[in-house]
């Protein structure tokens, strides 16, 4: 009946009835679609804000600059490979290390083959802090049990988040597709960010009172025009990984309904946690109110060391 080929087509070729190409702008399309999990990497950045000393300053500076440094190194590794290898002979699975083989440089290729495993490997670790630190902020703010987003009074970390995220990742990657998996994760990623750009221009019109240390500029325009890009590289997936997506989001939201509270963890009549008793351990990151009558909190570490500055009131 032709229901295997429509799965395995993009929507935007069933859409507008262009064809998969490995080559030319479609091909760069795709590949961006499916590798796109690579900026969950930068995202990290982002999530992790609560644990910086100065998130107005670095996380501008730690988002633009890394982005840029990427876009560089990725634009001239592709001019490399390309002057040494025709690019229509250049191997699609391993790209860099099989150019470097068809010039003669095993030894290099071998070389690259290691550092790519290390790269992956590292983004696994810097993904399994990431998503611990997003399970504890949900769990503060009752979207998760507060149980498993619990902070361990030893380590100061949501240790219960770290292994229940890290036995997930472990079970999918024993069971699932490397290739199915990559593209689910791209697809969630790209919805993600289809979700914050679209929230930008919302929240300025609904919460025009939050503070803003960082400013989106030539809004509404750029966040538009992220989100659209985004939902396009979304439709270079395949249907079947649409498929998948849409499973996967309606079992996280069956989950979320039957496990959410609603009701933040420790909060005061204020909306705000309590100063950190003396039980949490030294470095511990945690909310303390600026002032008496201030709106907003600030974050603070506990226990720092002599001479750290401290956002705290005395």
């Amino acid at each position: 009946m032709g229901s295997a080929p429509h799965r395995a087509a993009p929507p935007v070729s069933l859409i507008v009835g262009l064809e998969p190409a490995t080559f030319g702008i479609g091909g760069v399309l795709t590949a961006a679609a499916v590798v796109f999990f690579a900026y969950t990497g930068f995202e990290a950045v982002a999530n992790l804000s609560e644990e910086t000393r100065k998130p107005s300053r670095d996380i501008p500076l730690g988002l633009l600059g890394t982005l840029g440094v990427a876009t560089a190194l990725y634009i001239g590794v592709a001019f490399v490979v390309v002057g040494m290898v025709e690019y229509t002979d250049i191997d699609e699975g391993a790209p860099i290390a099989d150019a470097f083989d068809q010039v003669g440089l095993g030894w290099a290729s071998s070389l690259i083959s290691i550092a790519a495993i290390a790269g992956l490997t590292s983004v696994i670790l810097v993904d399994l802090i990431t998503v611990s630190r997003i399970g504890f902020a949900m769990g503060r703010d009752g979207l998760l049990p507060q149980s498993v987003a619990a902070v361990s009074p030893r380590t100061g970390t949501p240790v219960r988040m770290t292994l229940l995220y890290a036995a997930l990742v472990l079970l999918t990657a024993t069971f699932v597709p490397l290739e199915s998996l990559a593209n689910l994760v791209s697809i969630g990623t790209l919805f993600a960010f289809v979700l914050v750009s679209a929230a930008v221009p919302v929240l300025r019109r609904t919460r025009p009172d939050l503070p803003r240390p960082f400013r989106v500029p030539f809004s509404p325009v750029v966040p538009v025009l992220s989100a659209a890009a985004c939902l396009y590289l979304m439709l270079n997936l395949e249907v079947e990984t649409w498929l998948r997506f849409l499973a996967w989001m309606v079992l996280g939201l069956l989950v979320y309904a039957g496990t959410a509270t609603g009701t933040p963890a420790s909060a005061t009549p204020t909306g705000r946690r309590p100063r950190p008793g003396p039980t949490e351990p030294p470095g511990t990151i945690s909310a303390c109110p600026t002032t008496q009558t201030a709106p907003a909190t600030t974050r603070c570490r506990t226990g720092a060391p002599a001479g750290a500055a401290s956002t705290c009131p005395p």
